[in-house]
């Protein structure tokens, strides 16, 4: 005979010591959006290179260049303040560009950046 248990007699049976030691640890587990993520959107590996450089100081604030795989990503967690104008390149070996300026109004914006075939495209993720 299958037992079903309830939710609510699961959690009575869980020792209250246990709930205690798993309290705060939600934001553990929630994700946030790194400051720039570079998608390979193509069906090969592509090597890029990205510059993000504050508009009103001419500063270089991100600069890197990664080999991505086929449907994978490279992010930059933390690269970028919470606020400011910036302006991004990017570049594939293969001499495919774009380029892009946006204002970070928010720490939790995000810069989503999609190599693909033909075109590099850009879009701002504020959640």
């Amino acid at each position: 005979m299958e037992r079903t248990v309830s939710r609510r007699a699961l959690l009575c049976a869980v020792p209250p010591a246990s709930l205690a030691m798993l309290a705060g640890c939600s934001s553990i587990l929630s994700e946030t959006n790194p400051d720039v993520v570079v998608f390979n959107q193509t069906g090969e590996s592509v090597e890029v290179t990205i510059e993000v450089t504050d508009r009103s100081t001419g500063e270089t604030v991100l600069s890197d260049t990664a080999t991505i795989e086929p449907s994978q990503a490279s992010e930059y967690p933390d690269a970028l303040p919470d606020s400011g104008d910036f302006s991004a390149t990017v570049q594939t070996a293969g001499e495919l560009s774009g380029q892009h300026a946006w204002a970070v109004t928010s720490e939790d914006q995000s810069l989503q950046v999609r190599v693909q075939n033909d075109t590099v495209e850009f879009d701002t993720v504020t959640p």
